[in-house]
């Protein structure tokens, strides 16, 4: 689900106070951690993981159906990168419901894990999205699927690990 916006002067105009608002928000959210949060969104009954299942699906005749090269990649959360990867079961789940909607998948967290510390791949302290060495690894990692064999043309079901 997409978080709707704060609205407010303050929140509009000054970055510190947005900033202040985002974390305290967060901290007093029901959702605990960064992994409950994860979790949640890929319940079997949550309206953005059954949303995301329809969009797969979609996506898989569409291209299937104008010949339309597609396939699915999985890009690692960056909290643990560790062998205890705490979201290997979500990648699965995504895995096979890209895989049922006829998608080549490919997990790109081989290229990530044991990867530390985590932080360096973070764009800031404070923000755990890709930086541009995540972004590197996340192309090698596309290119090297697709150089060693994946093609989503003649590979709709297949499952490819770089």
């Amino acid at each position: 689900p997409t978080p709707r916006p704060s609205r407010g002067f303050l929140i509009e105009h000054s970055y510190l106070y947005a900033l202040l608002a985002s974390r305290t928000r967060f901290l007093g959210s029901a959702t605990g951690d960064y992994r409950t949060y994860y979790r949640g969104l890929y319940r079997d009954e949550a309206e953005g993981w059954l949303g995301s299942v329809g969009a797969l699906a979609e996506l898989g005749r569409a291209t299937a159906s104008r010949g339309i090269p597609a396939s699915v990649f999985l890009i690692p959360e960056l909290h643990d990168l560790s062998a205890s990867y705490p979201f290997r079961d979500i990648h699965a789940k995504i895995a096979a419901a890209g895989r049922a909607a006829g998608l080549p998948v490919v997990d790109l967290l081989p290229g990530f894990e044991g990867y530390s510390p985590e932080t360096a791949l973070w764009v800031t302290p404070l923000d755990a999205h890709h930086n541009a060495e995540g972004q590197a690894r996340i192309a090698r990692g596309i290119y090297d699927a697709i150089a060693t064999g994946l093609d989503p043309r003649t590979d709709r079901g297949g499952h490819a690990e770089p």
